[in-house]
């Protein structure tokens, strides 16, 4: 059992406590498919002794053939009972050694009723047949407590994931209260400059006033159109916080890439991206280095997603996430997991780099989704 998950450890990009749930589970399914492939053959030598007589030949052939089909029946059952309904996304979850240490004690009695069954002195058919349907018994019944426990850890993933949701429609709330904020204040200037156009008799003085009015204007009129409907409205609005801190936004962005998503699950991923960036940026005292770049585009049947901006201070990492110091808090922690989340159940891949000062993100998804 540890060797293999040595194998799995130096095979598949799992955490340890990860691979140890997963291990534990296939150590009670192997013995509970071994256990069902047991009964099955003593059940048939049982009805074959009392309705007729076979011979050692024929019985060592049956049992070779008969075995493995009740074995990996019993696999396929768990197959689809249980390897199907797990996630990804929840084993990444799983964070609690309290599930560990009742999964290392599930192994040890199932270990220790194996032993036992195999060195008992068992006669007959009827007792043999008793004593390893028990032992299927008990082995269901840990497979049921161990998947109840994972279904624990979704539980709360979800319910995280429902007071995210509500922590970002109230920072949503107030953005967009600070956006009315903006408009109108905007609007007020426009009409003291309209005023003051009125009684302007100097031509040059005239053109610049224009000029400014056109600057002021120009950001209701660079409203994102990236083909994506849900995409749109998300990039305008935060281009109106990036004008009202003074950060710049590049984007070159083809939202129809994007279409497969849910519009809840794009407003999620990109708010989040957006606010951790703006957040970030609006640290930097260079105004050069107050930019913003946001990419997506396909290439070679792949869906990439880029964004990058400078920051400032030291990050610290937790299960692959960049967290903050003390003095720095808030930085790229609200929403990372959120993105990651939402990366991972569309079968994309996150990587998080940083080099001088520069913050990359960058997204990976596979043009065709999967079912």
């Amino acid at each position: 059992f540890l060797a293999s998950l040595g194998l799995l450890y130096l095979c598949f990009d799992f955490r340890l406590i990860e691979l140890v749930f997963i291990g534990i589970i296939g150590y009670v399914i192997q013995h509970l498919a071994e256990k069902v492939a047991v009964v099955g053959l003593l059940m048939i030598s049982f009805l074959i002794y009392t309705f007729g007589e076979i011979s050692t030949e024929a019985a060592m052939y049956l049992y070779y053939v008969l075995s493995p089909i009740l074995t990996i029946a019993t696999c396929m059952i768990c197959y689809f009972a249980i390897a199907k309904r797990f996630n990804r996304v929840y084993l990444n979850k799983i964070h609690h050694w309290h599930i560990i240490l009742f999964s290392v004690t599930v192994i040890l009695v199932v270990y220790v009723l194996s032993s036992a069954i195999s060195l008992l002195s068992l006669e007959g058919f009827l007792a043999p047949i008793l004593v390893h349907s028990a032992f299927i018994l008990f082995s269901i019944l840990f497979l049921v407590l161990l998947i109840s426990l994972f279904f624990n850890v979704k539980l709360m993933t979800e319910g995280e994931q429902v007071e995210q949701i509500l922590a970002m429609e109230r920072r949503q709330h107030e953005i967009s209260r600070s956006n009315i904020a903006l408009i109108n204040r905007k609007c007020h200037d426009l009409k003291h400059q309209i005023n003051y156009l009125r009684q302007i008799e100097s031509k040059e003085e005239r053109d610049q006033s224009i000029a400014k009015m056109e600057k002021a204007i120009s950001i209701y009129e660079s409203m994102m159109k990236t083909g994506n409907d849900s995409l749109d409205v998300i990039l305008t609005e935060k281009s109106l916080v990036c004008e009202t801190h003074g950060i710049r936004l590049a984007c070159i962005l083809d939202g129809k890439q994007i279409s497969f998503m849910k519009a809840s699950d794009i407003c999620s991923l990109f708010g989040n991206i957006l606010d951790n960036a703006i957040e970030a940026v609006n640290k930097v005292a260079d105004q050069e280095k107050r930019l913003i770049t946001l990419n997506l585009f396909e290439q070679k049947n792949m869906i990439f997603l880029q964004e990058e901006n400078y920051f400032e201070g030291k990050l610290t990492w937790k299960d692959g996430l960049p967290l903050t110091t003390s003095e720095d808090n808030g930085f790229h922690g609200f929403g990372m997991s959120s993105i990651r989340y939402i990366t991972q159940s569309y079968h994309g891949t996150m990587v998080l780099d940083i080099n001088d000062n520069m913050f990359s993100l960058n997204i990976v998804f596979p043009a065709k989704q999967l079912p």
